[in-house]
């Protein structure tokens, strides 16, 4: 059970990193080529960690801070 738990505290803390980072885009206000071409650039880097997190290739974080 803390295997499940880690992954979901990590898919949790990488939607927010991937939600900052797109809103941190748009804030800025990067001209349209490159703000799509960072957004691509930065989805397909979160698909290829969550594909190798999936398959077990990516390291999964060991939460065990409420285990005493």
């Amino acid at each position: 059970m803390p295997g499940f738990i880690g992954i979901i505290i990590s898919l949790l803390i990488l939607g927010l990193a991937f939600w900052l980072i797109v809103w941190l885009i748009d804030w800025i206000g990067v001209p349209e080529p490159f703000n799509k071409l960072i957004k691509a650039i930065v989805g397909i880097i979160f698909v290829l960690w969550l594909l190798g997190l999936l398959f077990g290739f990516a390291p999964v974080p060991n939460h065990n801070w409420w285990v005493r």
